[in-house]
């Protein structure tokens, strides 16, 4: 069996999986990087993480563990153990070869492996073309075991920080591209005139529709003038509230296509297969304004797809 660590800014998710690759457990606390940020001390993180893997141990019976892999920002300067990113092009197997195996006895009493995030190339005269990740690169290994190989893809990830990550046909991450999707809606939706218009909630019914006239709407008067248009349109043109909230996710997806489209960060050409994972509202607006825009883009689907950090961990294990 094997414990997975998957840290990120807000929380910490710590899994415990069979033989088979099968989630037995999942322990998720609100302890992240940005305790550590606010604090100066890792030792609220450190805390938590204990407290999780002792009671997935104890919940099921002290099993015997092969192995504890920990991946995303419990590699930076502000999780437990930091090491540097590999730069591009970087495979599964350099991924592997570059982790560190450290044992932390005030974390836990087994060896923890620490596997490091992936960045860009940075060239002095452009830094749009740098960009970083810690832990979406073990998703990513993860999305392509369930994929056919010798591929180029463009892999989507959205969330609250999206990320576009092309990789190429020897298997190896070639680039990434980050936007903030998700923290943009978060704040639009929660903390602007907009809010009254969405009653303050993010899209609970899909609607295709409304997020390509957002969509449009931004791509023909820019993102600040269509936002407002959500208030409009509630006001005056009878909009339900739900209406409003995917006609601004197709706004502000409208950011993430025009990225994608002149990013110099990632490798990207129609030749690409573009697969989208994570949450349905995002995951098929994505899909559909790129079919709108002429591309085949497909999703993800996937047993595996709620736990891919955890599964992608313990593929390196």
């Amino acid at each position: 069996m094997y414990i997975t660590i998957d840290t990120g800014t807000t929380n910490t998710r710590v899994r415990l999986f069979d033989d088979n690759l099968n989630i037995v457990e999942v322990k998720k606390s609100n302890v992240g990087v940005k305790n550590t940020a606010i604090t100066g001390s890792n030792a609220q993180l450190k805390k938590s993480i204990k407290q999780s893997i002792s009671t997935l141990l104890q919940n099921n019976s002290n099993p015997e563990i092969d192995g504890v892999i920990a991946t995303g920002m419990i590699t930076s300067s502000l999780g437990l153990y930091e090491i540097p990113h590999l730069t591009v092009p970087v495979s599964k197997d350099a991924l592997k070869a570059a982790a560190v195996t450290v044992l932390m006895e005030d974390v836990c009493d087994m060896p923890i492996t620490f596997i490091t995030g992936v960045k860009n190339r940075y060239d002095e005269d452009n830094s749009e073309s740098m960009d970083i990740m810690r832990g979406e690169e073990i998703e990513t290994f993860a999305i392509l075991e369930e994929l056919p190989k010798d591929i180029p893809y463009l892999l989507v990830l959205p969330g609250s920080h999206s990320k576009f990550v092309s990789v190429n046909e020897l298997g190896e991450i070639t680039g990434s591209l980050t936007t903030l999707t998700g923290e943009l809606i978060e704040v639009i939706t929660s903390n602007t005139i907009i809010s009254e218009s969405v009653d303050k909630k993010f899209v609970e019914t899909y609607m295709k529709d409304f997020v390509l006239r957002g969509y449009n709407a931004a791509k023909k008067v820019g993102n600040s003038r269509a936002a407002f248009l959500c208030r409009i349109n509630n006001l005056f043109c009878n909009f339900s509230h739900q209406e409003v909230a995917n006609f601004l996710l197709g706004i502000v997806l409208q950011g993430d296509i025009t990225a994608l489209m002149n990013s110099s960060a990632i490798e990207f050409s129609p030749d690409y297969q573009i697969v989208v994972a994570g949450k349905y509202a995002l995951k098929q607006g994505l899909i559909d304004i790129l079919t709108e825009e002429g591309y085949a883009a497909r999703s993800f689907e996937s047993h595996h797809e709620d736990d891919l950090s955890g599964f992608g961990a313990v593929l390196m294990a």
